[in-house]
């Protein structure tokens, strides 16, 4: 059976075994139930949560609504990430100059043939000891010699901050990490700590330490990749906003048979996702905190491309707020204050003097 199909399947499943008022099931429901998840695995939490919202639509007479499209959470392709930096070569008869000096070194090594094919965090180091090596040589040159060095100097002083950003965003690793690619079966300590990873990465990357910020992001060869994560926060925050949006009108006078059918799907339908859905909305603000600090670390000195700037928005929000786990928490209060004044009626949430 296929992943496609198991899901619609699974929610009819969910719907005849644990709709209704009546504690009583339909026959075989329940056998119907457990065959289909036998086939296709159990449910994740976003098909529970999708079913939790379908029994709430039920019992209140509503039929599915239109969904607003979609944004985008996949990383942009490579092209849309990458930054350009400019050649600034330095002339043979410059170079003869430099000899001598740690500079030469750097200019033979990158005009090696495996100085031309360098990985983005391997550029930046690079060009890193490229600027300490040419303020190093300047007072051994001749005037027009060290004149035409600085201006070199300038311009590679300036392209640093494209240095830093590919050294983050066009990183194998990175990219692997945030979209939906296996993880690597050896290799990293810990397949749940690519939040802490990120966030070691911005420390390096803002301290300049290439050598911490290749170990920090070779760390999360072991993670999963935490693309379908972030669309299950989204499908969680959508469905949650939606149960409330169909109960805050719901204004209950007593605990008549309308509110105690709906006080049970809460019961049954919501109260057992609970401890799970706490430890995904930690894991999920771990891992987009990280995130985001590395965008800012990264971002700093750049015009961030537009794709990549979307991208920031709705993962970690910008400085007008929003992202993913803003939405997340949002949606968890939203849907907590909308159930309040049903479950106080029936008894399920005391009454606060105040």
């Amino acid at each position: 059976m296929s992943r496609n199909e198991c899901k619609p399947r699974r929610a009819e499943a969910d719907r005849r075994a644990g709709g209704g008022f009546s504690r009583s099931r339909l026959p075989g429901a329940s056998l119907m139930a457990a065959l289909v998840w036998l086939a296709c695995g159990p449910p994740g939490l976003e098909e529970r949560v999708s079913a939790y919202r379908q029994r709430v639509e039920e019992a209140l007479g509503q039929g599915p609504v239109t969904r607003s499209p979609r944004p985008s959470l996949a990383l942009p392709d490579r092209r849309a990430r990458r930054l350009a930096v400019g050649d600034q070569r330095i002339g043979p008869f410059d170079f003869l100059a430099t000899i001598g000096c740690p500079l030469s070194e750097l200019v033979a090594e990158r005009n090696g043939p495996l100085g031309k094919v360098l990985e983005p965090t391997r550029r930046l180091d690079h060009e890193l000891r490229v600027v300490r090596a040419v303020e190093d040589c300047l007072p051994t040159l001749s005037e027009a010699r060290a004149d035409r060095l600085r201006a070199r100097l300038v311009e590679k002083r300036g392209d640093l901050g494209a240095h830093v950003w590919n050294a983050i965003w066009l990183d194998g690793e990175v990219e692997r990490f945030l979209s939906s690619g296996p993880r690597a079966l050896i290799g990293g300590n810990d397949p749940n700590d690519g939040g802490y990873q990120l966030r070691r990465a911005a420390t390096a990357l803002e301290a300049r330490d290439v050598s911490a910020l290749e170990s920090a992001l070779a760390q999360l060869r072991d993670d999963p990749g935490v693309g379908p994560l972030f669309e299950s926060g989204l499908t969680v925050s959508t469905e949650l906003e939606r149960v409330a949006a169909l109960v805050a009108p719901v204004v209950p006078e007593d605990c008549g048979r309308a509110e105690t059918r709906l006080a049970r799907i809460f019961l049954d339908g919501f109260v057992p996702l609970q401890v799970e859905m706490g430890a995904f909305d930690r894991r999920s603000g771990v891992i987009l905190e990280g995130l985001g600090e590395l965008f800012e670390v990264s971002a700093r000195a750049v015009e961030v491309p537009e794709e990549m700037a979307a991208y920031r928005r709705a993962l970690v929000g910008d400085a007008a707020g929003g992202g993913l786990w803003d939405r997340q928490r949002s949606a968890m209060r939203r849907h907590a204050a909308a159930w309040g004044p049903i479950l106080r009626s029936c008894g399920v949430l005391p009454e606060v003097a105040g």
